[in-house]
């Protein structure tokens, strides 16, 4: 399947492109995660598996 998008490159961009489903950011920093969505709603305690995950993520 052929993708009709250019995604960016970086080395401190960590992303999987959305299909179906949510969007949202994570934000990692030396301490925290927090998953936000577009309008800026904090979700993370919603998604505790995914900062859980998160946390093993390089720290900005």
């Amino acid at each position: 399947m052929a993708l009709w998008w250019t995604l960016p490159v970086g080395a401190d961009l960590h992303y999987e492109p959305k299909m179906d489903g949510h969007r949202l950011v994570m934000w990692r920093t030396a301490q925290t995660v927090r998953l936000q969505t577009r309008s800026g709603r904090d979700v993370t305690p919603q998604w505790l598996d995914l900062a859980l995950a998160g946390m093993q993520l390089p720290r900005a």
